[in-house]
């Protein structure tokens, strides 16, 4: 009986130190996963700033973080005419270009958007960008808003 007893208590530990172990490990994934994600994220925002479609130069010098108007409408529209083409380098993403205004504020424009309907998850990611309009060459500044849907 003493024998029977003293396994059950072996057993006993042993289990709640699997359970502790698994618990553990499943943190550790989850928190992998999520690192993942955000690295996936960044890619996903420099990507956009990589297309030649919407980067602005100056004098032939690519200027970082910095886009042109008429050249982020017409991405707009190129996109319309081949989403499988965007859809294959982009992926599960909402993209939004948020521009300030002095006089009137915030303007919102959704230049792609693939969202998946059932996701697990989702990561929001800003970048702040300054926005010229070669029209007038007036500078705004703007934030590049990227939700990346898995």
């Amino acid at each position: 009986m003493q024998t029977i007893f003293v396994l059950f208590i072996v057993f006993f530990i042993l289990s709640i130190v699997g359970i502790f172990l698994f618990a553990q490990q499943k943190a550790a994934n989850n928190i992998k996963v999520d690192e993942h994600l955000t690295l996936a994220q960044i890619k996903k925002s420099k990507m956009i700033a990589l297309l030649p479609e919407v980067q602005y130069s100056s004098n032939n010098v690519v200027l970082d973080d910095h886009y042109d108007k008429l050249a982020l409408a017409s991405f707009k529209n190129i996109i319309q005419e081949n989403p499988q083409y965007y859809k294959s380098i982009l992926g599960s993403i909402k993209l939004t270009i948020l521009e300030y205004d002095f006089q009137s504020g915030w303007s919102e424009e959704v230049y792609y958007n693939n969202e998946l309907l059932n996701y697990s998850n989702k990561k929001n990611f800003q970048v702040p960008i300054v926005l010229t309009n070669p029209e007038n060459y007036e500078k705004k500044i703007g934030v590049i808003y990227v939700e990346i849907y898995s």
